[in-house]
């Protein structure tokens, strides 16, 4: 999935239901979903080319296994949904550290690694190893 070819809409993705039963902080201020090709962003928040290159890791593994199937595993599996919140912030990281000001590059690492680790995915994970692995392009 190209990034330029993701698709976004302002309302709640068709699974929601199924997401706040698994994870309720997704009831949250400014969460986004990926449902297939489209970023489902129902807070209205605005959304960086950072944010998009990490949906479109989503997307790209969504289509690649089946939305559907995907989805089912990512709410069942904590561990599951660690290791592709973990491919899709890296990608977040890189494109920040890539096209991001000084500021952005600064505070991306430490931020970035903390959202991982956040209530919002179950907490699989410290944010002192969220930080660890986000740069470990081999884990």
């Amino acid at each position: 999935m190209e990034k330029n070819e993701m698709k976004i809409v302002l309302r709640r993705p068709p699974n929601f239901g199924e997401i706040i039963k698994v994870l309720p902080k997704a009831l949250g201020f400014g969460v986004l979903f990926c449902y297939g090709d489209t970023i489902y962003n129902p807070s209205q928040v605005r959304v960086s080319q950072a944010i998009i290159d990490h949906e479109a890791i989503h997307a790209k593994r969504q289509l690649a296994m089946g939305v559907e199937e995907w989805w089912a595993r990512y709410l069942a599996d904590p561990q599951f949904r660690y290791k592709e919140e973990l491919l899709a912030y890296r990608a977040e990281y890189i494109t920040t550290m890539e096209v991001g000001n000084r500021a952005e590059r600064r505070w991306a690492h430490r931020a970035i690694a903390k959202k991982l680790a956040s209530p919002l995915y179950g907490c699989c994970s410290s944010w002192r190893t969220a930080l660890k692995e986000i740069t470990d392009e081999e884990g």
